[in-house]
C-alpha cells in the first residue's frame, strides 16, 4: 500500500476500502506496480511488486509480511533487522527496525521514493497505527 501515487506504474482505477485497526475505513483509488531497490542486490536489481494499492490517507508505504509470504518469499525476522529470501533462498532484501516497523533498506537515489518502504504484519501496535492513519490522535485509534 502506497501513498503516493507517483510510486506507481502500470496504474489502473481500483475501488475499495481498507478497515484499520480502529475499524476507520480509508478508500483505496487506484492500483498498480511499485518497483523496490534493495541495498543488498548488486548492480541495482530491481524487484517488481504488482497489485500495490494506492490508499492517499496513508502515511506510510507499506508491504505485507503475509503477501511476501504467500508468494514464495521467506522472511528472518529478528528484533535487529529482518532478511528476505526468494524462492530459490537467494536473499533478495534486507531491512532495520525503525519505529517498529521493518523498513526495507533500499538504494538511495535509485528512484522516487526508493527509501519509503516499510514491512507491516497483521498486529500492529497502536503506535504503528497512530503513524499508518497521519497521526491521528490515539482516543481515536482505539
Amino acid at each position: 500500500m502506497t501513498w503516493d501515487l507517483e510510486l506507481l506504474e502500470d496504474v489502473r482505477t481500483e475501488n475499495g476500502v481498507v478497515v484499520a485497526a480502529n475499524k476507520e475505513t480509508m478508500k483505496i483509488e487506484a492500483c498498480g506496480k511499485a518497483i523496490l531497490h534493495p541495498a543488498c542486490q548488486k548492480y541495482g536489481a530491481e524487484i517488481p511488486v504488482h497489485d500495490v494499492q494506492f490508499i492517499p490517507h496513508l502515511s506510510t508505504n507499506l508491504l505485507s509480511v503475509v503477501q511476501i509470504v504467500k508468494k514464495g518469499f521467506k522472511g528472518v525476522f529478528q528484533s535487529s533487522g529482518c532478511e528476505i529470501y526468494n524462492t530459490q533462498g537467494k536473499l533478495v532484501a534486507t531491512g532495520v527496525v525503525e519505529n517498529d516497523l521493518f523498513k526495507l533498506e533500499q538504494l538511495e537515489g535509485a528512484g522516487h521514493g526508493a527509501s519509503q518502504a516499510m514491512l507491516s504484519s497483521a498486529i500492529a501496535s497502536a503506535e504503528t497505527w497512530h503513524k499508518s492513519l497521519g497521526h491521528l490522535n490515539y482516543n481515536s485509534e482505539k
